[in-house]
């Protein structure tokens, strides 16, 4: 994305078909409604730059190859390509419509702007995110049923007393607390993964991913316990389908599973 020229805007969409550059004009407009930005075109693509690129447009033959920066890697069927950076990095997706430069385009590219002027993940997000319900507890609930649980929390100490209570609950219980590592689960699959918000939440996200990046595990439920207001938002916006309570919830909520 970087490179001096001499080009506009106009120049890389010269002769290119009016639908492509009404579906770029409809990307471009969002880009802008951010806040200050300025437009670098290139001969391969026009970038967009607040303190740093953080997204990017190529017109393609017959459809508009978008990127941007995000804190976190995203599960999103929307995104073809990932390549990696930090915690996160460039998500690349394809527009075929304007009308494809959705709220949700728009809720992406809030964060990625954020990326682009170098400041901490705390965007003023909704708090009317819909996400997985809590399963009710049942009253004719017998004895505990046991579970294979992966565990995963950044503080050691924290991590110990998060397990031995599952453990007490009669749970199976395996997991990760290396903040210099990935969690590896070898041959263990576990019926739930519990995930604490309290401790490094952008990692903990970054494992969520990695966990349900694999198809089989897809189905596994997620819980994601504790956390700051603003790092739970986060994670709700980006794991819409997973489960969330206190800390003090997780073995009740395990149990509900």
């Amino acid at each position: 994305m970087h490179g001096c020229t001499d080009l506009t805007v106009a120049d890389c969409l010269a002769g290119k078909p009016d639908n492509l550059v009404k579906i770029y004009r409809a990307y471009e407009k969002a880009v802008l409604d951010l806040g200050e930005v300025r437009i670098h075109p290139t001969r391969s693509r026009i970038a967009f730059i607040a303190r740093m690129t953080f997204a990017g447009a190529i017109i393609r033959q017959d459809h508009v190859e978008a990127g941007m920066m995000l804190p976190y890697p995203s599960r999103s069927s929307r995104f073809h390509a990932f390549i990696p950076n930090g915690v996160g990095g460039v998500h690349y997706f394809k527009l075929f419509k304007p009308s494809e430069v959705d709220p949700e385009i728009r809720q992406w590219l809030r964060e990625a702007f954020l990326c682009g002027m170098q400041q901490p993940m705390t965007p003023k997000l909704s708090g009317s995110v819909k996400t997985a319900e809590l399963p009710k507890s049942s009253r004719s609930a017998g004895r505990t049923s046991s579970k294979k649980v992966f565990y995963l929390h950044f503080k050691k100490d924290e991590f110990d007393a998060g397990t031995a209570v599952l453990r007490k609950a009669g749970h199976e219980v395996q997991g990760h607390w290396d903040n210099q590592k990935v969690a590896k689960l070898g041959d263990f699959l576990p019926d739930v993964f519990v995930i604490s918000l309290d401790r490094l939440p952008s990692l903990a996200r970054g494992h969520a991913s990695w966990f349900w990046s694999v198809k089989k595990r897809q189905s596994i439920p997620i819980i994601f316990a504790g956390g700051e207001p603003d790092k739970v938002l986060i994670a709700k916006h980006q794991f819409p389908k997973a489960f969330f309570c206190s800390a003090d919830e997780v073995p009740s909520v395990v149990e509900r599973l």
